[in-house]
């Protein structure tokens, strides 16, 4: 019976090591702002959701939008105008 648990227990941390391997580190709220500071924006307000964060900012066309960014990629998943 021991021998069966840990035999489970083994296959298990097995089977679940590639998927932490491959999960990306999250990138700091502070990147996030560098990064759309450099392209011209004034950000207003960020929040770090944990996996995304989130940015209110004035565009260089004075427009105002808000933005939804993948904390691990940095990809832009929305944008829309923050009304």
């Amino acid at each position: 019976m021991k021998y069966l648990a840990l035999t489970l227990l083994a296959l298990g941390a097995a089977a679940s090591s590639p998927a932490i391997a491959q999960q990306k580190p999250l990138r700091p709220l502070s990147e996030t702002v560098l990064s759309f500071e450099k392209r011209g924006y004034v950000v207003t307000s960020a929040e770090d959701d944990g996996r995304t964060h989130e940015i209110e900012a004035i565009a260089p066309d004075n427009r105002r939008i808000e933005a939804v960014i993948e904390a691990a990629t940095g990809e832009v998943l929305e944008e829309r105008p923050d009304n």
